[in-house]
C-alpha cells in the first residue's frame, strides 16, 4: 500500500458523487487498509460500500470529521436501515432500503471481523432490528488522529513547497512556525 496517495476506484457510482465525498471514500478506505482489513478481492462498488458504511457509522461526513468520529464512547450507533438513510442522504447515494441485509453481510462484515466496528448491543440475537453498529473506542483513537497524520505525511513529501505550506491553514495547530521543515 503507498500511503502518499490515496486509493483509486473506478466505478461509474463513485465518478458520479462530488469531489468532496470522493475524496472522503478514498480516505475511509486508507484508513480501512491501514488497519489491515484487505480490500484487494473487493470489487470497486464493493469498496465504495464499505467505505461509505464505515463512515455513516461514524458519523463522518467531511474530511475534517475524522477527528470527531462518534465511537463505543458516545450514544450514537446506526441499525442496518438507518446507515442506507445516512448514505442516500450524506453520500449521494440512492439504496433500496430493502437492501438491509446487504449492510451486514458484506459491507460491514469485514469491518466487524477486525473489531473495527462493533454491535451496540453486544450478544444480542442477530436479527433484533434495533441492534446497531459503532466504531470500537480503540480503533477510534487511531482513526481521530488520520487527519493529523495526514496532513504532516503531505508536508514531508511536499516540505519546500512554500505556497502551500504559507496556506495550510492546520500548520499553527500542530505547533510548527512558518519556516519549520518537519
Amino acid at each position: 500500500m503507498d500511503y502518499k496517495k490515496l486509493p483509486t476506484i473506478d466505478y461509474r457510482t463513485f465518478h458520479r458523487k462530488s469531489e468532496k465525498i470522493q475524496k472522503l471514500i478514498q480516505q475511509s478506505l486508507q484508513i480501512i487498509e491501514s488497519l489491515g482489513v484487505p480490500i484487494d478481492d473487493l470489487t470497486e462498488r464493493q469498496k465504495e460500500k464499505m467505505a461509505m458504511a464505515f463512515l455513516a457509522v461514524g458519523d463522518v461526513r467531511t474530511s475534517a470529521g475524522w477527528k470527531k468520529i462518534k465511537d463505543s464512547n458516545n450514544e450514537y450507533s446506526l441499525t442496518t436501515r438507518e446507515i442506507i438513510a445516512y448514505e442516500n442522504k450524506h453520500f449521494e447515494e440512492n439504496i433500496s432500503s430493502g437492501s438491509y441485509d446487504d449492510i451486514k453481510r458484506k459491507d460491514l462484515a469485514r469491518l466487524l471481523l477486525a473489531s473495527i466496528i462493533v454491535h451496540s448491543k453486544p450478544g444480542s440475537n442477530t436479527s433484533n432490528p434495533t441492534r446497531g453498529y459503532k466504531i470500537s473506542n480503540e480503533y477510534s483513537r487511531i482513526i481521530k488522529n488520520y487527519a493529523k497524520l495526514f496532513s504532516l505525511l503531505l508536508l514531508k513529501i511536499l516540505p519546500s513547497t512554500a505556497i502551500a505550506w504559507k496556506s495550510w491553514p492546520g500548520k499553527q495547530r500542530f505547533g510548527l512556525q512558518q519556516n519549520q521543515i518537519i
